[in-house]
């Protein structure tokens, strides 16, 4: 047997998998019974396009029209004065030169300092997106979490284990039987996912690229292993969770390049008290403590699939942790600073400096 297929073998083996000394056959789809099945997963790539699509359509027949009356701007920003000298250095060699350029410039063409940093503050402009565009983005977005939201109360709210979280492990697999809903809405979230990490290379550039990057790797993960190990129950538990403060956050944004400040504080208040909620107390709290404590209780031996599972919830609490520390440094800014502070996970370019008031 090679290297490779001694891989192989050990990554579908049932002790990684399955708990419970439970076997694949015991898994396996009869004319009484279904299972969530590897397989199923590689739908997701053909939907993640289509979705991918999707959103391309939604963007430019609907977002856009919609930001247009509200008068979002889309006006591309001024270009700098034409210079062949500072144009060859942002091109070829920095677009942030450090003060040893910045002097070396200034005797060069005869500027100040204040000149030479103005010109590539607003060469650096021309390449940032429009208000529409940041809009158009947003609005997709929001759209796919309010509609993942409505559709995941309404499968989990009539859930015994919204009430009690040993319904996670009880009687498994014979309790966790895949259903259409699970179904299609774990196909859903895995397509939407997948088209993120796609797409986030072409979208704006925000400021946490590579924590949103890692967030979606984790969440892939999550649900991939848990639809393949059929803890569908607690997958769409965690789903929802994370999708349900996403609105208020996308909500937000959206009032903001609106410029309706109400709505925007109002945006903000509702996503500060769903965060909480959601991914501060019921995630740790309702969710891995219930993998941890209740998990390993009740499924004898505890799988390696499921510890790696815990080990991704755990990691994306740590980003829940990260996010929240920019929630505290927004809500201080605007209550006791008082400014307008633009989104935790604002675009990576600095907005507009005071040379150019």
């Amino acid at each position: 047997m090679t290297k490779h297929s001694t891989t192989i073998y050990w990554f579908w083996s049932e002790k990684f998998w399955l708990s419970n000394n439970l076997t694949w056959k015991d898994l396996e789809n009869t004319a009484k019974r279904s299972y969530g099945q590897a397989g199923d997963l590689l739908w997701a790539v053909p939907l993640a396009l289509l979705l991918f699509a999707v959103r391309v359509l939604f963007e430019r027949f609907i977002a856009k029209r919609m930001g247009m009356k509200l008068n979002i701007p889309d006006a591309p920003h001024k270009r700098p004065s034409e210079n062949k000298i500072l144009e060859k250095v942002y091109a070829t060699i920095t677009k942030k030169p450090d003060q040893e350029r910045l002097d070396g410039l200034c005797k060069q063409l005869d500027w100040k300092e204040r000149q030479v940093q103005r010109w590539f503050r607003r060469r650096n402009r021309i390449e940032r997106p429009t208000t529409l565009k940041k809009f158009c983005e947003g609005a997709w977005r929001f759209f796919f979490y309010f509609s993942s939201s409505i559709a995941g109360i309404l499968i989990v709210y009539k859930e015994e284990f919204l009430w009690d979280t040993r319904r996670f492990f009880t009687n498994h697999p014979r309790d966790h039987q895949l259903i259409s809903s699970h179904y299609w809405y774990y196909m859903l979230e895995l397509s939407f996912y997948c088209a993120l990490c796609f797409s986030q290379f072409f979208d704006i550039r925000r400021k946490d690229f590579l924590e949103m990057f890692i967030h979606h790797i984790a969440t892939i993960m999550l649900i991939s292993f848990s639809y393949i190990a059929n803890f569908t129950k607690i997958g769409v538990a965690i789903m929802l969770t994370h999708d349900f403060s996403d609105v208020f956050l996308e909500f937000a944004k959206l009032a903001k390049y609106a410029k309706r400040k109400k709505l925007t504080t109002i945006g903000f208040i509702l996503l500060s008290i769903t965060f909480v909620a959601t991914r501060l107390v019921i995630f740790p709290f309702g969710i891995i403590s219930s993998v941890w404590y209740e998990g390993m209780v009740i499924l004898k031996p505890f799988s390696f699939a499921l510890q790696i599972l815990f080990c991704a919830l755990l990691l994306l609490q740590v980003l829940h942790l990260y996010w929240f520390t920019h929630l505290l440094g927004v809500a201080y800014s605007t209550l006791f600073l008082g400014e307008n502070e633009r989104d935790s996970r604002s675009d990576s370019e600095s907005s507009t400096c005071e040379d150019d008031k």
